[in-house]
């Protein structure tokens, strides 16, 4: 069975890196769920 590959769009505003004021929070579960969807063969 050939699969198409997994499409995933990924809005990145306020969902990889938090800003508060002038310091940049980055959101390491959303970060490891990008790595893994990316390992899995998904374009992003």
């Amino acid at each position: 069975m050939n699969r198409r590959p997994k499409t995933v769009f990924v809005d990145v505003d306020d969902t990889l890196l938090r800003s508060a004021g002038s310091v940049r929070i980055p959101i390491p579960a959303a970060v490891e769920a990008v790595k893994r969807l990316t390992a899995e063969g998904a374009t992003l």
